[in-house]
């Protein structure tokens, strides 16, 4: 948790604030020094000003906003807003839901995000749907580790449609991980909607 202490007018209780740590320093006209022992981040107002200390959670104050924009449906009454304009399409590369997100996939998505959310703030209409890719070789290793034998050997025991039913019993294991994720990490996208590869490509 980080403190912040600065000068705020005319209120003369502390109040949430979302404000960037610049703009409050430009508001109350001080510098920030580095980080205490303690790391808590001070900024020291004039000495002849009243003074407001509030104590910020980044975290929680995340999940306050998340649940502004679930309680409003912001997403979604952003693209219906946007219905009717030019569009815009953004194609990506979907994960597997075969494993859990990792910091490359947060990395991704971030740009993933940027950049559709750029050309909705630009007036286009901008349709994001999440997607899985829902076969391949990932999926082949995990039922090869599981039935303890290569694919060709499995596909001759099984055969191929009891092996395809096999990778399709696992192929969306990790998919409530992924939403959590991706709507904590504050991106933009429509899961309730989704795409699979094995479906739709």
């Amino acid at each position: 948790m980080y403190t912040i202490t600065c000068t705020l007018f005319p209120e003369p209780k502390p109040k949430p604030c979302s404000c960037s740590i610049s703009h409050l320093e430009s508001l109350s006209r001080v510098s920030i020094p580095q980080l205490s022992t303690n790391r808590e981040t001070l900024l020291k107002p004039a000495k002849s000003s009243p003074v407001a200390t509030m104590s910020m959670n980044f975290p929680a104050e995340e999940e306050r906003i998340l649940e502004q924009w679930r309680e409003i449906d912001a997403f979604r009454r952003q693209v219906e807003l946007s219905k009717g304009r030019k569009p815009y399409v953004f194609f990506d590369g979907p994960p597997f839901a075969t494993g859990t997100p990792h910091y490359g996939h947060l990395l991704a998505s971030t740009i993933k995000d940027i950049i559709p959310r750029y050309w909705s703030m630009k007036g286009r209409y901008v349709e994001r749907r999440f997607g899985w890719d829902t076969h391949g070789v990932p999926i082949e290793y995990e039922i090869d580790k599981k039935l303890g034998m290569s694919g060709k050997d499995a596909v001759e025991k099984l055969g191929i449609a009891k092996y395809n039913e096999e990778c399709r019993a696992i192929v969306m294991t990790f998919a409530g991980e992924w939403r959590q994720t991706i709507e904590r990490l504050g991106r933009w996208i429509d899961f309730d909607n989704d795409y699979k590869v094995s479906k739709d490509g």
